[in-house]
């Protein structure tokens, strides 16, 4: 059923790490417009319905998604993951930018989606953000840039992006290349003080 799939989705999406979702969460995400405490029967239904069509028998006890102490989880055979999975373990790894290609859930239209496609991107600017200051502190100027060059594709004005791609040319006495850089964000609505080094 159409709620069935709600549910597989967001179980998938929003517990990368495995360790299980809050029926609670999920009847607010599923079923928005119902008090969740009127929702027993229909959940309890749509569970079944969702845990039969997995498992691919009506042995319910087969299917890889589990209920334990509140908690539903999926639990694949063979150590299947999925991209949330991969990318809450990048971002660990510091490899996130490599798996945050394209748009996230970019096919998915339930409500619930749009709130984890925000926390996604702004995962997936941090991630930016950190590497590009990471490699500047262990003087790799160029895969500084780099970094910061992928986050201000995605968000023109942002100021700790600018100050690295004008700190890394600083420090490689590309003075002229710096000023160009410093006056382009300058006109930005709110533009970056000039970084330290710069006189």
């Amino acid at each position: 059923s159409h709620k069935a799939r709600q549910i597989l989705a967001y179980v998938l999406v929003s517990d990368p790490t495995g360790r299980g979702v809050l029926r609670e969460r999920i009847l607010t995400a599923v079923w928005p417009e119902a008090p969740p405490d009127t929702l027993g029967h229909t959940f309890h239904v749509t569970i079944s319905h969702l845990r039969r069509a997995l498992a691919g028998s009506a042995q319910e006890a087969h299917s890889p998604l589990v209920q334990e102490g509140g908690l539903y989880r999926l639990v694949w055979p063979g150590g299947v993951r999925v991209d949330a999975q991969e990318f809450a373990a990048a971002l660990r790894r510091a490899r996130a930018v490599e798996l945050a290609r394209g748009g996230y859930l970019e096919d998915v239209h339930f409500e619930w989606a749009e709130a984890l496609r925000v926390r996604h991107r702004q995962d997936y600017f941090q991630a930016l953000r950190k590497l590009a200051q990471s490699a500047l502190a262990r003087w790799d100027y160029t895969q500084a840039r780099d970094f910061a060059h992928r986050l201000l594709a995605e968000e023109p004005a942002d100021e700790s992006a600018h100050r690295i791609v004008i700190q890394s040319l600083l420090e490689e006495d590309r003075r002229a290349e710096a000023l160009a850089q410093y006056r382009h964000c300058a006109q930005l609505p709110a533009a970056p003080a000039r970084p330290p080094g710069w006189r």
